[in-house]
């Protein structure tokens, strides 16, 4: 199993993945052990933030707003 932290067009990680094969994928980056305390933190020059950023990413944004579209229905 390779676990991955998945990465927004800001380096930020927005969340995780379990994949049965390897990936190569700059915005995959691979986890050596599932840590969820890198999730909103950014990842530069092959290193992990200390601090937490908000996501600015547009598709993660549209997302949250059609589930509370459909979630008001």
């Amino acid at each position: 199993m390779f676990t991955y932290a998945l990465l927004n067009e800001n380096n930020i990680c927005i969340g995780y993945s379990h994949l049965s094969g390897e990936v190569i994928d700059e915005k995959m980056v691979r986890m050596n052990d599932f840590d969820d305390e890198l999730l909103y933190r950014k990842y530069v020059d092959g290193r992990w933030s200390d601090e937490k950023y908000e996501t600015q990413s547009t598709a993660l944004n549209s997302l949250r707003r059609k589930v509370a579209r459909l979630i008001s229905k």
